[in-house]
C-alpha cells in the first residue's frame, strides 16, 4: 500500500506527464495547420484551387460570398487590392481562414 507521500508524489508527476502531453500535442496541431498554409502572393490560386475542389464556378462563389465576379476574379489573379472584410467574406464561403503571423 502506497503512503500518503507518495500518492502524492504519483499525482504531481501524473500532472506533470499529463501538461507536458498537452504542450506537444498543441504544438502538433499547430504544426499541422501550418502545412496547409500558403504565402500571401499565392493567395489567388489558394482560392482557385479551394472553388475547384468544391466545383463551384466563380457565379456561384459570388451567390455565395455576395461578392462580385469581377473582384473574385482580381482575387483570384492575386490582385489583393480589396478590403479585408471581402478577402475575408470569400475566403469564409470558401471554408478558408486568412492567417497572418
Amino acid at each position: 500500500m502506497d503512503s500518503p507521500k507518495h500518492t502524492r508524489i504519483s499525482d504531481s508527476l501524473l500532472l506533470e506527464v499529463q501538461k507536458r502531453f498537452d504542450q506537444q500535442e498543441a504544438e502538433l496541431a499547430l504544426l499541422r495547420r501550418q502545412e496547409t498554409l500558403v504565402p500571401i502572393d499565392q493567395l489567388g490560386q489558394a482560392i482557385i484551387k479551394a472553388r475547384n475542389a468544391q466545383k463551384l464556378s466563380q457565379e456561384d462563389l459570388e451567390d455565395l460570398s455576395e461578392v462580385s465576379r469581377t473582384t473574385i476574379i482580381k482575387l483570384e489573379k492575386n490582385d489583393l487590392n480589396v478590403s479585408f472584410s471581402t478577402m475575408q467574406k470569400v475566403l469564409k464561403a470558401l471554408g478558408l481562414k486568412l492567417w497572418v503571423g
